[in-house]
């Protein structure tokens, strides 16, 4: 009887472990992957609402420590941080194609207070949002292009909210 040779034996099982880890992987990323898609579809869709983290973690059914690296892990970005950018990214939308004032673009988006929405805009994009209007529309583009959330497992879903 012909006995395969010790170093083909080994091989096969490398490949086929190998091949068991890699589809384990996917699946679990996969599972990983639609959970924050949800949430990004969630977050997309209420925009003017307050969104907190341990909510997100909930619908995914996960702790929020563990949605926060999960989150992180798919997009690159913490959850709020992705949130922050959506929203800005939506206000510079709005004040391009609307002649809507500042404090009107921050309740739009759920922001209260509109001083707190003008902070965090220019702390994201490095210019008020009241002289955002009068930029270019090269630097404007410049600015969306900064605020657009990228994903590092791109998605439709991703792709979608940005």
């Amino acid at each position: 009887m012909l006995k395969p040779h010790p170093a083909t034996e080994l091989n096969v099982r490398r490949k086929f472990s190998s091949q068991a880890a890699a589809e384990r992987t996917r699946n679990g990323e996969s599972g990983s992957w639609r959970k924050v898609e949800r949430s990004l579809a969630y977050m997309t869709e209420n925009l003017n609402k307050p969104l907190h983290v341990a909510a997100l973690a909930a619908q995914a059914n996960v702790s929020p420590s563990h949605f926060f690296a999960l989150f992180k892990q798919m997009t690159g970005f913490p959850p709020m941080d992705y949130f922050t950018k959506l929203r800005m990214r939506h206000a510079c939308r709005l004040l391009d194609s609307t002649t809507v004032r500042v404090k009107e673009v921050a309740a739009a988006l759920g922001y209260d207070d509109p001083l707190y929405f003008s902070r965090v805009f220019k702390s994201v994009s490095a210019v008020a949002p009241v002289h955002y209007r009068g930029l270019g529309p090269a630097v404007r583009r410049e600015i969306q292009a900064l605020l657009e959330p990228k994903c590092q497992m791109m998605s439709a879903t991703c792709r979608r909210t940005a």
